[in-house]
């Protein structure tokens, strides 16, 4: 089943494996995004291969993000049901493309996609990591309605992560 949610500047739609792009392959070429993730693809196949990975999760769903005026492949942001059931999804999110970031698109993604899993899944909680020192995202974060609940070591002792909660009933 293909999940697609519209906003009102993006198309949020599960990428297929005809999205493993040149131009989403070089996201991973900007140190911005890599120092932040912990799975660098270095080939078209890899990245396909990601995809169909996700494809093939029945708890996973990778969706791109793509404004409406254009077929750009701008970002992509994952929802995973980790636990028992669909109350707690956990989530991850990538702006690829540099010249959409600082302008809300996180938010704005993230809060369609979230209702869209309150709606069709009864989801009550999404759960992410954020590594402390990205903080751009921890403001935009916490902005959407995230709180920090834990934090937790990444690489011990220098990095830091955030383990942040947002109820999505309150």
């Amino acid at each position: 089943m293909s999940h697609s949610i519209s906003t009102e500047r993006f198309y949020i739609r599960e990428l297929t494996s005809d999205d493993a792009s040149q131009h989403y392959l070089d996201w991973f070429k900007q140190e911005e995004i890599t120092r932040y993730i912990t799975h660098v693809p270095t080939t078209l196949a890899e990245l396909a291969n990601y995809i169909k990975d996700n494809q093939a999760d029945p708890t996973a769903y990778l969706f791109g993000i793509f404004p409406h005026d254009s077929a750009q492949h701008i970002g992509n942001i994952r929802y995973e049901f980790a636990y028992n059931g669909h109350d707690k999804v956990d989530m991850g999110i990538l702006l690829g493309d540099q010249q959409w970031r600082g302008k809300g698109v996180a938010a704005e993604a993230i809060i369609a996609v979230s209702r869209y899993f309150v709606e069709h899944f009864g989801t009550k909680q999404i759960i992410l990591g954020v590594d402390s020192a990205n903080t751009a995202a921890v403001k935009a974060y916490e902005k959407i309605g995230f709180v920090e609940i834990e934090k937790i070591l990444i690489e011990a002792p220098e990095k830091v992560g955030l383990l942040m909660v947002w109820d999505l009933l309150d």
